[in-house]
């Protein structure tokens, strides 16, 4: 099946309900872009409801993902991220069991704004929300892109006030052999 880019970007799955959601036991795997582009990322598992929301992402596999997106403006085109679990939920949710391996960006000419590499991202989370038990690793940004518009490399990461507890996950990450000026972060 051909899954074409376009800005804004592709994901393995996209849920935007504002209902009780179940994502579970989901396999996504072998998502590659195989040319260069402005603002166009990739999620395995993207969940968005920023009035509300209940979401339970359960024992998922994202792997062997790669991109060749450089950041763009962001105001204008957005942002070239290579994502494994984004849930940007206002709501109490439950991110459980998941495997992220394996995904990176290996864009080669500067963007216009970073291109990071995020294992799962965590966003709007209510209090009682729970992340635990997942796996992150073989996170990889092999660009040669120096300066301001380097990659970072997140294993997890939480914005906009999201709130959680965090407990038994396992995140591996590794500095590339490339000369970059990227960041390497286990949790942000």
């Amino acid at each position: 099946q051909r899954l074409e880019m376009s800005p804004g970007g592709s994901n393995g799955i996209r849920c935007g309900s504002n209902n009780v959601v179940n994502i579970s036991n989901n396999v996504i795997n072998n998502i590659h872009m195989l040319f260069e582009v402005e603002s166009s990322g990739i999620t395995g598992i993207y969940c968005e409801q920023c009035v509300s929301g209940t979401y339970t992402v359960n024992n998922n596999t994202v792997t062997n993902m790669t991109s060749k997106a450089r950041g763009g403006n962001p105001l204008i085109l957005g942002s070239a991220n290579m994502n494994g679990i984004t849930v940007f939920v206002r709501g109490v949710n439950t991110v459980r069991g998941n495997s992220i391996i394996n995904i990176g960006n290996t864009y080669t000419l500067p963007g216009l704004s970073t291109s990071n590499v995020n294992g799962l991202g965590l966003l709007l989370s209510q209090a009682g929300s729970v992340i635990e038990k997942n796996v992150v690793s073989g996170l990889y940004g092999s660009d040669a892109v120096t300066g301001n518009n380097a990659q970072n490399i997140l294993g997890f990461s939480t914005s906009q006030a999201a709130t959680a507890t965090l407990s038994h996950n396992v995140i591996s990450l590794e500095r590339s052999s490339f000369p970059s000026d990227k960041k390497v972060v286990g949790i942000s």
